[in-house]
């Protein structure tokens, strides 16, 4: 078998056939997950890691349940390329017992007596910054990926309209795949965050308010 360190079968890894076709945002996860294991381990033989090692590793991640799932996956893919590459006779990773995520079940709807509390709450705490969010997800449907990539730019103020961004692609410009009304409760909302004289992120709004005001109504 040929000798290599964590750090150079992480290298070669990034580099296989195929991984160009992952999403940016993929690619980018497993990067830093596999170059925050070689902090530790880079310098290793792949073949000197043990199994205990890896475990410790993974528990000690100051992060949920869930994150250390995804360091666990991200450990497991690599020594697992590794070995069908003959870097490893085994891999060790695959006998640990692997971090489970607690299930919550299924999403469960707010009722709609719970919604004016909700965004009384909101408007006060962390200056609002939720608001907006909490506007577009609630009265106009808007997906929470589809919020990370909104900005303020994209609101038609004139037809009270969203432009909803698709995700980039490597070689495609920003398309918009659809546009979203925003109900008129939710225009005061965001007329209520100054939202016509913002740029950027929508993600990214703090405004100051003292308390919500009481003819902001969401029901």
């Amino acid at each position: 078998m040929e000798v290599v360190t964590v750090a150079e079968g992480r290298d070669r890894y990034l580099a296989r056939k195929g991984a160009d076709k992952l999403s940016d945002k993929h690619a980018r996860g497993v990067k830093n997950k596999l170059d925050n294991f070689c902090s530790l381990f880079g310098d290793r033989l792949l073949s000197s890691i043990t199994a205990d090692e890896v475990d410790e590793w993974v528990e000690d991640r100051q992060a949920s349940d869930r994150t250390k799932e995804t360091y666990y996956n991200a450990i497991h893919a690599l020594f697992e390329w590794c070995r069908k590459k003959c870097f490893i006779s085994n891999n060790v990773v695959g006998v640990m017992d692997k971090p489970v995520a607690p299930s919550y079940g299924e999403p469960q709807s707010l009722a709609v007596d719970q919604i004016p509390d909700l965004f009384r709450y909101a408007a006060v705490i962390d200056g609002g910054s939720m608001v907006p969010y909490l506007v577009l997800a609630l009265f106009a449907g808007v997906r929470p990926e589809e919020l990370t990539r909104a900005e303020w730019e994209d609101f038609d103020w004139d037809e009270n309209t969203l432009r909803v961004r698709q995700r980039k692609g490597q070689k495609l410009g920003v398309e918009y795949l659809r546009a979203v009304e925003i109900p008129e409760v939710g225009i005061k909302w965001l007329e209520y965050c100054n939202a016509r004289e913002l740029k950027g992120k929508i993600r990214c709004l703090l405004y100051t308010s003292d308390a919500a005001d009481d003819s902001l109504r969401v029901d």
